[in-house]
């Protein structure tokens, strides 16, 4: 069901290119655009994965929100960005709010391996989409 409302949204959006006479990416595009759709693929399935791992929905939507914390990392290693003090309070922040907001199991009670897998899949979907921000 989500490949064929992928698929039909790719071609409206073609569509509207089309009317738009706008043009394509050249093919030196084409390889950057295949891994951002490989990047958000795997996004999506490691969130649905995770909540068919038993996290709960909104669990997965603050685990994945580190994102922005992966990206400015990502830049940093991948780009050169600067970072300063600032980017490493509010790393800290990000972290112990996605702490709070979610109150993982295995901080308090001792969950079942599943559970862990779909934490650690959440955490890994935020990874995903910070590695296309930065594709």
């Amino acid at each position: 069901m989500l490949a064929i409302a992928s698929t039909l949204c790719v071609l409206l959006i073609m569509c509207v290119l089309k009317v738009q006479d706008a043009s394509i990416p050249g093919r030196q595009y084409w390889g950057w655009l295949l891994v951002r759709g490989v990047l958000g693929g795997g996004r999506i399935s490691a969130e649905i994965m995770a909540v068919l791992c038993g996290v709960k929905v909104g669990d997965v939507a603050a685990l994945s929100s580190v994102n922005g914390l992966a990206g400015a990392i990502l830049g940093y290693a991948m780009l050169g960005d600067n970072l300063s003090w600032v980017h490493l309070v509010a790393a800290l922040l990000t972290m112990f709010g996605v702490a709070l907001m979610t109150s993982p199991t295995f901080l308090v009670t001792n969950p079942s391996t599943m559970t862990l897998v779909g934490y650690v899949l959440a955490l890994t979907a935020g990874c995903l989409q910070a590695f296309q921000f930065v594709a």
